[in-house]
């Protein structure tokens, strides 16, 4: 059986990462390392991807029995040109019409479903949803949509991200206070919001002098001066700057801190997965929110459309000693998507898919 995976696979983006390469190792276990392919094309599968993976198989639509959308937030964009709207559609939405109009077998597992602004592309999203095999979206909010588009068979369950939990050993820390460290997390693209943040943040240091700093990205950039530049802003007198380039790499310094502050998605569910203390000033904040929602940390985010100094000093000031709880109910859910997939490939090998 060959199975092809699309997702959001043409950056370097860290939560589109570790999707890629759970989904990846876990369909290689189900069918080997030859029958498992990445979608490729002008706007998937970049350098930086093809590293971290190790990919290099190449294949043939033709030969593909399954098409498997691996988990992103890429049914809910943030689009705002119609030029955003066509690379959206060629990113990930081209390839699953042709494997419809194919009869290939298409499962969606643990995705974002949201309303997008074009009404062209609410009518795609709902033609390839409608027509999925098997139908996974990660939390209420995105179920709730489907059945806006009279789609009823959509099962309910987490961000697949979480099942890294396992891949890294957890401890609890018992460090000493001054040994304490907040990770900033900056988002290059949008230097305008962490310029915002830096003030409070700089008061907040002010109160707890306990705390190191380190600032990074969870993209990777030759661009080294800016995260230096940012640094110089720091009213902190120890503060080091990760330059991002292995995604598991950033895993392992997340499970490092006591503290982080995030702009981002990922970051803040990866900090949740190893029980750290999240604060998050989130730019697309919709997938954001949802997700804190469904840990009941609804208090722990604040849109940057909302951003207040007064009011993020808050919540520093009140979580960064609260580490996060992650239900093992959540950790369940995350799992029930591979175990999912594994059940989607083997009725279709079974030919109880059609």
């Amino acid at each position: 059986m060959k199975v092809l995976l699309n997702g959001a696979t043409g950056g370097s983006n860290f939560g589109d990462f570790l999707f890629a390469k759970i989904f990846q190792d876990s369909v290689v276990k189900l069918v080997g390392h030859d029958n498992v392919f990445l979608y490729e094309s002008r706007y998937n599968m970049s350098d930086f991807f093809r590293r971290h993976l190790n990919y290099n198989n190449k294949y043939k639509l033709k030969d593909i029995d399954a098409l498997i959308c691996i988990s992103g937030g890429y049914f809910c964009g943030d689009d705002h040109t119609l030029k955003d709207y066509i690379i959206r559609y060629l990113s990930y939405f081209r390839l699953c019409i042709k494997c419809i109009r194919r009869k290939i077998p298409i499962a969606i597992i643990g995705v974002e479903v949201g309303k997008p602004k074009s009404k062209v592309m609410e009518i795609i999203q709902r033609y390839i949803l409608k027509r999925a095999s098997l139908l996974i979206v990660r939390n209420n909010e995105s179920l709730v949509q489907l059945k806006e588009y009279g789609i009823t068979n959509g099962i309910c369950t987490t961000d697949t991200a979480h099942v890294l939990k396992s891949n890294f050993k957890i401890n609890i820390d018992t460090k000493s206070l001054t040994n304490k460290k907040v990770f900033l997390h900056v988002q290059l693209s949008n230097i305008n919001a962490t310029e915002r943040i830096i003030p409070v943040f700089n008061k907040f240091l002010k109160n707890h002098p306990e705390y190191s700093v380190i600032i990074g990205t969870d993209q990777y950039t030759k661009n080294k001066d800016a995260l230096n530049e940012i640094s110089k802003k720091i009213a902190c007198s120890k503060v080091s700057i990760y330059h991002y380039d292995n995604p598991m790499d950033l895993c392992k310094l997340l499970l490092e801190v006591d503290f982080i502050i995030t702009p981002k998605l990922h970051v803040g569910i990866m900090g949740a997965t190893f029980s750290k203390s999240v604060v998050s000033f989130s730019i697309h904040s919709e997938k954001i929110q949802r997700f804190y929602h469904q840990l009941k940390e609804e208090d722990r985010t604040l849109s940057m459309e909302n951003f207040d100094e007064k009011k993020a000093l808050e919540m520093m000031e009140s979580f960064h000693n609260l580490p996060m709880n992650v239900p093992e109910v959540i950790f369940d859910l995350a799992n029930k998507n591979l175990q999912s997939l594994e059940l989607f490939l083997k009725n279709l090998n079974d030919g109880a898919i059609i």
